[in-house]
């Protein structure tokens, strides 16, 4: 009688399992492929870099666990192996795992995978938006600090916080 339970227990597990992984490759198909354009990184009206970036997203040996595999230069010295895994599927949330112990929150609307989150001191939004055959990559970055509070606090006026933008990175991707 324990076999079957436990039999039973496996098996309504792997099903489980399997149907995660078919959804989350459902979600994912079309983000999937070597990616490659020109970043443009503009600090300032007359401060503007540009850098080759390169976006791999393929299946890892996981379930339902794919590269998010950042490079950046023409040498490809600078090469960030991250991995992007499921979190609810169905709501759209996924992680970046930086696989250094550091995790992003990233979440899947419509055509765009974005997240916002804050590092020594800047915040950064990030929106990757499929559009026809490209990804369009848009980085902000802005103080944590607000510049300015304005409003009075009120139900009618309420406080709001203005920040300073730091940059702004736009690149078009296309498949390699």
């Amino acid at each position: 009688m324990r076999y079957w339970f436990f039999l039973t227990i496996a098996v309504l597990c792997a099903v489980s399992t399997k149907a995660q992984e078919s959804l989350a490759n459902q979600y994912i198909a079309p983000w999937l492929g070597h990616w490659k354009g020109e970043l443009v990184w503009q600090k300032s009206a007359d401060s503007v870099q540009t850098v080759e970036m390169h976006l791999i997203i393929a299946p890892l040996d996981s379930a339902g666990h794919y590269s998010w595999n950042l490079v950046y230069g023409a040498e490809q010295k600078d090469n960030r192996g991250y991995s992007l895994k499921p979190v609810d599927i169905e709501k759209g949330h996924w992680i970046v795992d930086e696989n250094n112990g550091i995790v992003i929150d990233q979440y899947l609307i419509g055509n765009s995978f974005t997240s916002a989150f804050e590092v020594m001191g800047s915040t950064i939004v990030d929106v990757f938006e499929l559009k026809d055959d490209t990804m369009q990559v848009r980085f902000f970055s802005y103080s944590s600090q607000p510049s300015r509070v304005s409003g009075l606090g009120t139900e009618d006026i309420p406080t709001v916080n203005s920040y300073r933008m730091q940059s702004v990175q736009n690149v078009t991707l296309r498949k390699l």
